[in-house]
């Protein structure tokens, strides 16, 4: 049995055959290593290892969580968190990749740690770790206080492994020009179109970012607070291997690039307090997805009523409905103000008898000004649907939006150029001006994308890593052998 030890730059080799053979629970054991020239720096493997270290109680109570329980090999795992209880909101997953720690400003969708070692805070909170630093110099206050560098030599290495993540790091784009890597003519026709919409008056500089908050019109009820206080904005995203990192936005409501730019913030309403007809309240149970942990299921000819809901000045809103456990497509009527529209749903099954499967779909509407609004919301199709919310979009809410939305003003060939060049950034901004070949290419040599197969892991044999040695899928190895062996043996007695 052979085991790999990532960051110990070694593999494990387990004899199994007297334990096999005649049940012995010690087989021998030999390490062999891995690695002759290692290309870390000492500090970065250091660095690494602690990273990676879930068995090291200053990182966690119980032995299962670590940085990179989230943040595998520094990337993203691609989930929403709520981190309400942090004085923030649902936050979506950032990678870590390209952005060498603090290079473009504090971390985070609001900018709440200003340097690596505020994860200390993670660290003694969610993870429930001892901590690194010492008590006495530990402080459960703003993580933007006093400087947590240079008070434990493990908290600084943590910290040199994230800020060693640079432009190296970033996985390659797959939809470059398979044969140079290059951009594509869309890609091109799309950086242009990037500059002309200004988009680079935010998304700046080497990462695609100023590093500032902004307020781009996508805050709703959940989106929280900032450090417990006054939510002002969201810190500017970095843009590095953008296809990599789905979902986007700080919530993580769009499920793709081109969703950017449809996504509008505004008034959360819950499914569970508007009036029903003929409906079944939904309450969450097990592994459900519901926000607010209560929904509504419809079956077909049911109805929800909102009412009193603000349409701020009045005119063009938007109403996004999050929607799920659809047994097969059908169909949402929604009545608002002066209009009246349709969803189209997707069929969202359920996952062993549980609410687990959501989506959210929006239609345009005409809002009535201030609070004279009613939205209803009917089903029409076979077996039920269960709405979780509705976000209400005003015109205000709109306009607010419209340092994204202006895209849509785009033709659809110029909105999918622009879309192909983000999906086309793979490094740091100062590195793209990577060759872009002839301005009138062919498309048998440019528009000819890399395969888009899942890029291979950065890491090798030489600067690669998962956790310590796994002891603990030996062992769990070793209890089904001993059970098999075993099993063996009794029905070897029996049948004798």
């Amino acid at each position: 049995l052979f085991a790999k030890n990532y960051t110990d730059r070694t593999i494990t080799a387990m004899d199994l055959a007297r334990f096999l053979g005649q049940g012995e629970i010690n087989p021998p054991i030999d390490t062999i290593p891995t690695v002759s020239n290692e290309v870390l720096a000492d500090d970065v493997l250091a660095g690494k290892r602690i990273f990676y270290n879930a068995a090291d109680r200053r990182m966690s109570a119980e032995g299962y969580l670590s940085c990179a329980s989230c943040h595998f090999d520094g990337g993203e795992d691609g989930r929403i968190y709520d981190f309400t209880g942090r004085g923030e909101g649902l936050r979506n997953n950032i990678s870590l990749k390209g952005r060498e720690g603090t290079r473009f400003g504090n971390v985070h969708w609001t900018g709440n740690f200003d340097e690596i070692q505020d994860f200390e805070h993670d660290i003694r909170g969610a993870f429930l770790g001892e901590g690194f630093t010492a008590d006495g110099d530990f402080s459960s206050a703003s993580p933007l206080g006093t400087p947590k560098a240079g008070q434990n030599a493990d908290l600084d290495k943590l910290a040199v492994y994230v800020e060693s993540l640079g432009e190296e790091s970033l996985p390659k784009s797959p939809y470059r020009q398979a044969a140079t890597g290059a951009l594509t003519s869309a890609g091109v026709r799309g950086r242009e179109l990037f500059a002309e919409l200004d988009c680079n008056s935010c998304h700046s500089g080497d990462g695609y970012t100023d590093g500032q908050r902004h307020d781009v019109g996508t805050y709703r009820d959940y989106s929280g607070n900032r450090l417990g206080g006054v939510l002002d904005g969201f810190k500017t995203p970095a843009l590095m291997s953008l296809f990599d990192t789905a979902p986007y936005l700080h919530d993580g409501s769009a499920a793709t690039v081109e969703d950017v730019f449809r996504i509008v913030g505004g008034a959360v309403h819950q499914a569970e307090d508007a009036a029903g007809i003929g409906v079944d309240a939904v309450s969450q149970t097990g592994y459900s997805y519901m926000r607010n942990a209560g929904g509504v299921r419809l079956s077909s000819g049911d109805s929800l009523s909102f009412d009193n809901i603000d349409g701020g000045s009045g005119g063009e809103g938007i109403i996004r409905v999050r929607y799920g456990s659809t047994q097969q497509t059908g169909q949402l009527d929604v009545q608002a103000g002066g209009s009246n529209d349709s969803i189209s749903l997707a069929a969202l099954p359920q996952v062993e008898d549980t609410d687990s499967a959501f989506s959210e779909s929006q239609v345009e509407v005409t809002l009535l000004s201030g609070t004279a609004n009613t939205v209803i919301l009917s089903f029409n199709g076979s077996g039920s649907v269960v709405i979780d919310d509705m976000t209400v979009s005003t015109a205000d809410n709109v306009d607010a939006a419209s340092a994204h939305t202006v895209a849509n003003s785009l033709s659809s060939s110029q909105f999918n150029d622009l879309v192909a060049y983000l999906l086309q950034i793979d490094s740091h901004q100062s590195e793209d001006a990577t060759p872009i070949g002839d301005d009138n290419p062919t498309p048998s040599d440019t528009d000819t994308p890399v395969s888009a197969d899942p890029p291979l892991p950065v890491d090798d044999e030489s600067d690669g890593g998962a956790g310590s040695v796994d002891w603990w899928l030996l062992c769990c190895l070793l209890m089904l052998l001993a059970l098999r062996y075993k099993g063996a043996a009794r029905a070897s007695s029996t049948a004798g």
